[in-house]
């Protein structure tokens, strides 16, 4: 089963990308969007934002309808307690998103890493987000 895309062209399923193609142009979620944040509601389905800023610093997302089996691990703790973000730091991008297959009758899995999160899920439904500016 593959997933239904809007606002976006559709990813090639089973195959690891970080390039997405949107209307206003191709944006490569490594080296041209930062990693803003993430964000889980549970009514009225559950569903998961990923917020990204482009190069000029505008707002995107990425939202997945319907998911399940959703995973997180955050990495940023060091072994003397919480790492402490230096004050110049920047956002990073995506390392890498994976789409596959797993089980024909489920919906697909997306496997998402960034340098300090990683996440993984099933989701039927992927849409593109830019808000009005």
């Amino acid at each position: 089963m593959e997933a239904a895309f809007s606002g976006m062209s559709p990813w090639e399923i089973n195959r690891d990308f970080t390039e997405i193609a949107t209307p206003l142009g191709a944006l490569d979620l490594h080296n041209d969007a930062s990693l803003v944040g993430f964000r889980v509601f549970g009514h009225p389905l559950p569903s998961l934002l990923i917020d990204f800023s482009d190069g000029r610093g505008r707002p995107f997302s990425l939202e997945f309808k319907n998911v399940g089996e959703l995973t997180v691990r955050q990495g940023g703790v060091a072994s003397d307690g919480w790492l402490e973000i230096p004050e110049d730091a920047e956002c990073e991008g995506l390392d890498n998103v994976s789409y596959y297959e797993y089980g024909t009758d489920l919906p697909p899995v997306f496997d998402i890493s960034s340098l300090n999160l990683d996440m993984k899920f099933r989701s039927g439904e992927v849409r593109f987000i830019r808000p009005a500016e």
